[in-house]
């Protein structure tokens, strides 16, 4: 049987939390600027965030240190917002829109 080097053996994986969340316009909360998804464990965190240009239709995905930095960066650009999107026991989304350096 082939296994990949790559592939880790069971016994290294470990636990992570993924937390999606959505960059805004600050003016019309509706309109997206991009989708991310911040990944945590204990060492460390990492975002990826996407992005589809409206003008060129080209795809965007970048990597952050976190969803702050990904607001930081792109907030350059234009007034972003960012808002955590998280589940509620009924599957319901809520979004929570907070400034460029809170977390709930």
């Amino acid at each position: 049987m082939f296994t990949p080097k790559s592939v880790r053996p069971a016994s290294t994986v470990f636990p992570m939390e993924a937390n999606l969340f959505s960059l805004v316009s600050e003016s019309d909360p509706s309109l997206v600027y991009a989708w991310g998804m911040e990944i945590v464990d204990d060492d460390r965190t990492d975002t990826v965030l996407y992005r589809r240009d409206p003008a060129t239709g080209r795809s965007l995905v970048a990597q952050h240190s976190s969803a702050e930095a990904a607001l930081r960066r792109w907030g350059r650009r234009l007034p972003l917002r960012l808002v955590w999107d998280f589940e509620e026991q009924e599957h319901d989304a809520v979004f929570h829109v907070t400034g460029a350096t809170e977390r709930d």
